[in-house]
């Protein structure tokens, strides 16, 4: 990693607490930024929330 980006990744962290809400299809549009699948993206989710529960973020 280039020193000039991981000098800007570490001075705009993100907060530590973050807005996680349930998966809803009538929210989810696929379109040329997103980077993941209906699928991916609902995994992902589960992911966070279980990493939230037991206190690892």
């Amino acid at each position: 990693m280039p020193p000039h980006v991981a000098a800007a990744a570490k001075a705009a962290r993100y907060n530590a607490r973050v807005f996680l809400a349930p998966y809803r299809d009538e929210l989810f549009t696929q379109d040329a930024e997103r980077k993941q699948n209906r699928d991916e993206a609902e995994a992902n989710r589960i992911i966070f929330r279980r990493r939230d529960i037991v206190g690892t973020n």
